[in-house]
This record gives structure tokens, sequence and C-alpha cells, in this order.
């Protein structure tokens, strides 16, 4: 049997195949967040529910675009 997702968690699925999951209280905005078992979901999980802005990630990786411009 399947585990339950906890509530408000929705999953949908893009054009492309890809799985997507959102936050999402009755008809608000949809809010991203991680894959469930994936470590940050838990995290992710609890600032959406709580409202709170999204948490950023640390420094740009090194070699990447992003990591180019801030360089």
């Amino acid at each position: 049997m399947p585990r339950s997702r906890p509530p408000n968690l929705l999953r949908e699925v893009t054009r492309h195949g890809k799985v997507k999951w959102f936050y999402r209280v009755g008809k608000g905005p949809r809010i991203r967040v991680p894959a469930p078992g994936t470590p940050d979901f838990d995290a992710e999980y609890e600032a959406a529910r709580s409202g709170e802005p999204k948490r950023t990630k640390g420094a740009p990786v090194a070699g990447s675009l992003s990591w180019l411009i801030t360089r």
C-alpha cells in the first residue's frame, strides 16, 4: 500500500512527462517543493506551509553560468 501524502501536496505531470510537486491550499497560489523523500523536502514543505519566502541555495556551483556571472 502506498504512503499517504502530506496535506495540500499536489503531484502534476508536465506535457514533457516530468513530475512536479506543489503545495497549494484551496484555489491559492502553487508553491513548488522538491519531491517527497528528498533531503530538502521537509524544510521546503514546512516553509511553504508557514508562508515563509522560499529558501535560497548557497553559492553557485563552480563552472556554471551563474558562477561565471557573479565572477
